[in-house]
């Protein structure tokens, strides 16, 4: 699953919403995941201040098998309560919000 080789999509709800340099870590998180990797990868976006600073916290998740990983960037442009899901479709991946965002 979500070999290099792949297309990746991205949804223009997400391109609009979600930052470039944010959304080049989430496939960078998928990238850097052990094999094994699950069809289906879940983002959790929150901002936080850390010292004045604006920090982006990616929470990443995967079911099959499990993986959880926390990432924190430095980004003046984060975004905050946000839910990102990357499916790979087979012939592409694609990353868009789920339907209850």
């Amino acid at each position: 699953m979500f070999e290099a080789y792949k297309q990746r999509c991205t949804d223009k709800q997400v391109r609009e919403d979600i930052p470039a340099p944010i959304r080049a870590a989430l496939w960078a998180s998928i990238r850097g995941m052990p094999e094994p990797k699950d069809w289906l990868q879940t983002f959790r976006l929150r901002r936080e201040t850390i010292d004045g600073r604006t920090c982006q916290v990616i929470y990443h998740t995967a079911g099959r098998p499990y993986f959880s990983e926390t990432i924190r960037l430095w980004h003046r442009g984060a975004v905050d309560n946000f839910k990102v899901y990357a499916v790979d479709k087979g012939a592409y991946c694609v990353m868009r919000f789920p339907a209850d965002n």
